[in-house]
């Protein structure tokens, strides 16, 4: 059960605040799109995942090509493949920086939903104990509530974690 005397999130962003965040985000998006080529799942299945072994294998060779230029073809550019590492490392720290922000929102959007759904909870609890009491508004409101509820209910003892008929992205 929630404790409402620790709630964690206690307001949104404010609408300016959240326009900017997802223009800022969209600044970001269009930065990248003019370094970025587009790839779907097809064209990245057959490609080589490189490792930090693989990394030293790639800085060895590129050593090895600056006394091997009489043998190299000239579609061999050493200067390519230092390019292609390089840009490699960027993306990684650019993607570990985007993960780690990705993660962050992914686990503050469910608190912020664990959180309303807990209050949303307790405040069920108490119209049905008002209802049990005998108040006729409360049973009202708890007979509207009640389809939900149930549902609800039934669908956590199925061991599924969201709403029936709603968007995960707004109840997890």
């Amino acid at each position: 059960m929630i404790d409402l005397n620790s709630n964690r999130i206690t307001s949104a962003m404010s609408a300016e605040a959240f326009a900017t965040t997802k223009s800022d985000i969209q600044k970001l998006s269009q930065s990248l799109s003019t370094f970025l080529i587009k790839l779907d799942q097809e064209d990245t299945d057959g490609m080589y995942r490189m490792s930090d072994a693989d990394k030293t294998f790639v800085r060895n060779c590129l050593t090895e090509m600056g006394s091997a230029g009489d043998i190299l073809p000239a579609y061999v550019k050493s200067e390519d493949i230092q390019q292609d590492l390089l840009c490699g490392d960027q993306l990684l720290e650019l993607e570990n920086m985007l993960s780690e922000l990705l993660t962050n929102v992914r686990r503050n959007r469910m608190l912020a939903n664990h959180e309303a759904y807990g209050g949303a909870a307790v405040f069920y609890r108490l119209v049905g104990a008002a209802a049990r009491s005998g108040s006729a508004p409360a049973k009202a409101i708890h007979e509207r509530l009640f389809k939900y509820h149930q549902n609800r209910t039934k669908t956590r003892a199925a061991g599924t974690r969201t709403a029936p008929n709603t968007d995960e992205t707004q109840m997890n």
